[in-house]
């Protein structure tokens, strides 16, 4: 009898070490790194903002869509700038023609769209935020140990 005690007391001693060890592993894991499923993926992140002041005509993007450079994500209307007494009317001509160029907003590189807000109606300005861009940089093997 007083032998199976004795296995019994180191059996669970063992049993305490081994949820002890696996607990503190698990503690560490999850404070200190971040996991996918089988990759860690390096990426840039680009904050797109608008170079004029408009109203939102067209918004085609929203979170997780994924984006090709020179692919227009929205228009914004520029009537408001263009009648506005801010703009001389002699050099109007050659003025429309940039405004329209810059009231498309367009994907600076092909990438994840990772948060926007936008939408059509709203009244956007220089320096306002649209939307964050995600561009994978590598991709690296995750391999468990």
């Amino acid at each position: 009898m007083k032998k199976a005690k004795g296995i019994l007391l180191g059996i669970l001693v063992l049993v305490v070490i081994g949820f002890g060890y696996f607990g503190y592993n698990f503690y560490i894991q999850t404070v200190y790194f971040l996991s996918t499923e089988d990759s860690k993926i390096a990426a840039n992140m680009v904050t797109i903002t608008p170079e004029i002041t408009g109203k939102v005509l067209d918004w085609n993007v929203k979170d997780g869509d994924f984006v090709k450079v020179g692919q227009v994500l929205g228009k914004q209307d520029v009537t408001m700038l263009m009648n506005s007494n801010a703009i001389n009317p002699a050099a109007l001509s050659s003025t429309a023609d940039s405004l329209v160029n810059k009231a498309e907003i367009k994907a600076p590189f092909g990438g994840k769209i990772i948060h926007t807000t936008i939408v059509e109606g709203q009244v956007l300005s220089p320096g306002m935020c649209l939307l964050s861009v995600k561009r994978r940089l590598q991709r690296f093997r995750h391999f468990h140990h």
